[in-house]
């Protein structure tokens, strides 16, 4: 899994996209659910590992002028490491929030949205990319700016996931409705 990430081999790990990624995912979280892994501190491991990418991609970017792409991808050990880290993190929270139980059923449909081919390419990372292109010398303006930029699409998304939700609900409602009248139970 991690291979490509080393070795810079697209072709085998597919950038943690592959089935590969995947299996080693499972592995991982089934390991951690049987044999009962607690982390003491996750989130000190999240933040850890989070500040050393964005240690790591500013120094690439400022001394060689270039993003370092594996520090990208989703087989970066690191970004596992801090997924880990932020899992447990949530894991270990009691929360009983309204906010959150309205938001959460949303933010799927938020990762969808924002992360399909002609919003994330032609719209996401080009809006990116001028505002880096824009506020380069600035950092702390850019970072602000970026943060901002991150929370109105988190926010359109759901919006736009919400709208969705209440045309589609009562639609799908209407057909479980519709097929739970048939017995869909094949008999041998």
């Amino acid at each position: 899994c991690f291979s490509g990430f080393i070795f810079n081999n697209t072709y085998i790990s597919g950038d943690g996209y592959s089935i590969y990624n995947f299996i080693t995912i499972y592995v991982l979280a089934r390991y951690i659910n049987k044999y009962q892994i607690l982390i003491k501190k996750p989130f000190l491991i999240y933040l850890a590992a989070s500040l050393l990418i964005f240690g790591i991609t500013l120094f690439f970017n400022l001394e060689m002028g270039k993003m370092i792409e594996p520090g990208n991808r989703y087989n970066n050990p690191f970004l596992i490491l801090a997924a880990i880290g932020l899992f447990f993190t949530f894991k270990n929270l009691k929360i009983s929030s309204n906010a959150i139980n309205t938001l959460a059923p949303l933010a799927f449909g938020v990762y969808l949205i924002h992360n399909h081919y002609l919003i994330r390419k032609l719209f996401l990372e080009e809006a990116i990319q001028n505002l880096t292109n824009l506020y380069r010398e600035n950092y702390i303006l850019l970072i602000g700016l970026l943060i901002l930029f991150s929370i109105t699409v988190f926010v359109i998304c759901l919006g736009i996931e919400k709208i969705r939700q209440l045309i589609c609900t009562p639609i799908v409602n209407i057909i479980e409705k519709k097929i739970s009248k048939y017995d869909l139970n094949i008999r041998s």
